[in-house]
């Protein structure tokens, strides 16, 4: 005997194309606004500093090194550099 044909109707509503760029236009719109209130970036930390210069320096120093060896040699030159503010006596 043969399977029984499903003869519900599908309750999913599928939406028209033009719904469908409304919708989009409408989320793009709110990012945008987003977007354009925050206007101000957060200066970088010392830290971020430090290693934007200390890592290419580390790099040319070991050239065979990869990455992740050389961050974490510079990470730990950033302990006793006299740009951590940890280390400044006050």
């Amino acid at each position: 005997m043969p399977p029984k044909k499903d003869t519900t109707k599908d309750t999913r509503a599928s939406k028209s194309k033009e719904s469908k760029d409304k919708e989009i236009s409408e989320t793009n719109e709110s990012n945008e606004t987003s977007e354009t209130t925050e206007t101000t970036k957060r200066a970088p930390t010392a830290y971020n500093v430090f290693m934007k210069t200390e890592l290419p320096k580390v790099k040319a120093e070991n050239p065979g090194m990869n990455h992740k060896e050389a961050f974490k040699l510079a990470a730990g030159n950033w302990k006793d550099s006299p740009n951590n503010p940890k280390n400044k006596t006050g």
